[in-house]
């Protein structure tokens, strides 16, 4: 789409709604850009570029005052949504922008109802989350309660979340989410293996590794055991194996051992219940769908040795 053309090619364009890894959907209009064309005869038109196709001759400008006065429109109704948005506040003023000159919205908290949270939850987690109620009473949540039944504690809706609504908290080893609290298998490094590359730091989707000086000459990572969520990102791309991370117990994955052995060379596959796999299956590791299985326990088993390719089972027969 026109939007990732342009941030390919250094254009910066704001968006809230937006990320890489979801389907386009153009709930926030904050990436509109103007758009002309040598065919059209000298006229043009704002589109929403995330879900407008890229096209050879086509005339952008992200920064007309067409777009611009449409940006701050919709800043201003943002502002006035959600005040107390330092995220809206960053943007606001990037494009001159202080105040609102629409009136606060009473009772204001910082949902935009972008839908990103949704989204993630619904096409890559166990769809815990979805969009309540109608209208200007529309909000978020895994019931009315605000209780995470089905919710797996994985925090990606927190993660995505663009003004900050929905927080993940980790507190005495655990997270806390959607009034549920799940154990978090905490990170920690052993000093004498880590070579101070620093991959870890900069796969750690919270930023929460980082590298101090062991000596004059070597640094090592550090891992704030306060602030890790037990993801297991870093010790999966941990070339020495200097980060550890403690077992997960084996209800997490219905019954499956995270031993490496166990693990090593093998596919996992998420099968209903309706059409299970033979058990013995040969390569093949069975979980439930994955409704019941955050993308916390798949990256876990692929840290620890899983398989993580594409497996045809017609061949199998299957």
């Amino acid at each position: 789409m026109l939007l990732d053309a342009l941030r390919d090619n250094g254009v910066d364009v704001p968006t809230l709604c937006h990320h890489r890894s979801l389907e386009p959907n153009g709930a926030c209009r904050m990436c509109v850009v103007e758009v002309s064309h040598p065919d059209w005869n000298g006229s043009s038109d704002l589109v929403t570029s995330c879900l407008y196709p890229a096209q050879a001759g086509l005339e952008v400008k992200s920064d007309s005052p067409k777009v611009k006065k449409a940006r701050r429109t919709l800043l201003e109704l943002y502002l006035a949504r959600c005040p107390g948005s330092e995220r809206l506040r960053e943007l606001a003023r990037s494009e001159g922008l202080e105040e609102s000159s629409f009136p606060p919205k009473e009772g204001a908290d910082l949902c935009i109802n972008c839908g990103l949270c949704t989204r993630v939850c619904q096409d890559l987690g166990p769809r815990a989350i979805a969009p309540l109620g109608r209208g200007t009473e529309k909000t978020v949540g895994p019931r009315p309660d605000n209780v995470g039944e089905d919710c797996t504690g994985c925090g990606a809706c927190a993660f995505v979340c663009p003004t900050g609504q929905i927080r993940m908290q980790h507190q005495d080893g655990k997270n806390l989410i959607w009034n549920r609290a799940f154990d978090a298998p905490v990170c920690s490094v052993k000093p004498e293996l880590c070579r101070g590359c620093g991959v870890c730091k900069e796969i750690c989707p919270y930023s929460i590794p980082q590298l101090i000086d062991a000596d004059k000459n070597a640094s090592v990572s550090q891992i704030d055991a306060e602030k890790c969520t037990g993801c297991g990102i870093c010790a999966g791309v941990c070339s020495t194996g200097a980060i550890e991370q403690p077992d997960c117990s084996s209800r997490r994955l219905s019954g499956i051992e995270l031993d490496p052995k166990n693990l090593k060379g093998r596919t996992i596959v998420f099968a209903c219940s309706r059409s299970p796999l033979p058990e013995n299956t040969k390569g093949l590791i069975q979980v439930p769908c994955i409704g019941r299985v955050s993308m916390q326990n798949l990256v876990e088993c692929i840290a620890r040795g899983a398989d993580g390719g594409r497996r045809d089972l017609k061949d199998e027969n299957q």
